[in-house]
């Protein structure tokens, strides 16, 4: 039996009944596998936050920015004149019509993964999933190679989570804090029944017997789960906790968001940007339309909440001088086919799809790559899932060159991808 993994898995447990019931709190959601410290290395960084929004599901690009009016299975999404000249979006993003002057538009993404899980995790990691590895998000590569510019508030955050905190084989300390839903903030962070004095004599006790305990069992594990109570505690007692609270947000500016949580993502998103959180997560679902595609609104209830949201974000980013250092990210796992079927929906197609960036070092009011007339295949600067995840690590500042070792296998943040220098201004 390995005595050591048996009593580091009891340490975990043990840790999380003390910071539950000892400290007079529930664990901190997410708290239980990460800790907050400055990295050991950083570069420089083009932008102070990234907004990186996943489409769950896969957006059909044939109803949305990569409009082919008259191909007859393309006709039903229409074609808006938008800010950008000469270009057209779909009749479901009327408010984002007047934002494309702004955004740098993809049409052609292209990978040969059509299953939702891998190709989810083929875009966030630019990694196939392989056996027993788990790859970092791009989030967890911000968290450990760039340094911290929001305080106290963790700088890798994941707003309407639907999967794992992106650590991968990265300590825990550079995974997400996850937020639920962001109407509610940040959960389960007050001290229950203790007084501050209290509080404080427990959590030194505490820190003796995390002292003790780690001269006997000293690996890096136990240093993480022990920091990330002190983590939680240093944000427990911040003033920058008050940004999780959207109730302080003037009603018009919550409305203008949109009632929907994927909205309220996008506000708590532009306020965690403006503290500088270097990357910010938010999971969209509801993008799979595989019938009634717009008999039973299916394609335009998903695109409003998405037009309404990202409107509302692109405009106050604009409005309030914050584009150049943010960078807005919209992506998707793969596209829909440009034929509809039999059920009037569209399968899973990834040999085509469009995915957004916006903000930072990118161009705006550009389109890259093109399509056939029936947006079938990619005719014009073809990208990978690696070349756009190599074009964002270059914006955060981050060296999509560098090799780093780990599992004793060489790792890049965006495996083979090189950055499209044409994406950038």
């Amino acid at each position: 039996m390995n005595f050591t993994k048996q009593n580091t898995l009891s340490r975990r447990k043990f840790m999380a009944q003390a910071a539950a019931a000892y400290l007079g709190v529930n664990s901190i959601s997410g708290f239980s596998n990460q800790a907050f410290g400055r990295t050991t290395k950083a570069s420089k960084s083009a932008v102070d936050s990234v907004i990186y929004i996943f489409l769950n599901g896969g957006l059909s690009q044939i109803d949305s920015f990569d409009i082919k009016p008259d191909f007859e299975d393309g006709k039903p999404a229409g074609a808006l004149k938008t800010s950008l000249d000469g270009y057209r979006v779909s009749k479901f993003f009327p408010k984002m019509a007047k934002y494309m002057d702004k955004m740098c538009v993809i049409n052609s993404m292209s990978t040969g993964t059509a299953a939702h899980a891998q190709a989810q995790y083929l875009m966030r990691t630019s990694y196939e999933t392989r056996g027993t590895i788990k790859h970092p998000h791009l989030g967890a590569w911000s968290s450990k190679f760039l340094p911290s510019l929001s305080g106290d508030i963790p700088p890798f955050i994941k707003v309407n989570p639907n999967s794992g905190m992106g650590r991968g084989y990265f300590e825990a300390k550079y995974g997400a804090l996850p937020i639920g839903d962001p109407a509610l903030g940040l959960q389960n962070n007050k001290q229950e029944g203790l007084s501050a004095k209290q509080f404080n004599q427990n959590m030194d006790l505490l820190r003796k017997m995390n002292s003790q305990f780690s001269k006997t069992y000293n690996n890096d594990n136990i240093h993480a789960y022990t920091a990330s109570y002190e983590g939680a505690v240093d944000l427990m007692k911040s003033k920058d906790l008050e940004v999780f609270d959207l109730s302080k947000e003037n009603i018009k500016s919550k409305e203008k968001y949109g009632k929907s949580q994927f909205g309220q993502a996008c506000l708590l998103a532009r306020l965690l940007a403006e503290e500088k959180v270097r990357f910010i997560d938010i999971e969209n679902m509801g993008w799979d339309h595989h019938y009634d595609l717009y008999d039973n609104e299916y394609m335009p209830q998903s695109a409003n909440i998405l037009d309404e949201g990202l409107s509302a974000l692109m405009s106050d980013l604009s409005e309030r001088g914050m584009l150049d250092s943010t960078l807005v990210c919209v992506v998707t796992e793969f596209g829909r086919s440009p034929k509809l079927d039999v059920r009037n929906g569209r399968i899973h197609y990834p040999t085509a799809f469009s995915c957004l960036l916006a903000g930072g070092p990118i161009k705006r009011g550009y389109v890259h790559g093109k399509t056939d007339a029936k947006c079938s295949k990619v005719i014009a600067n073809k990208m990978s899932p690696d070349d756009l995840n190599a074009t964002i690590a270059t914006a955060m500042g981050l060296d999509y060159n560098e090799e780093i070792t780990a599992q004793e296998r060489p790792f890049k943040v965006a495996h083979k991808g090189r950055p499209v220098k044409e994406l950038f201004a």
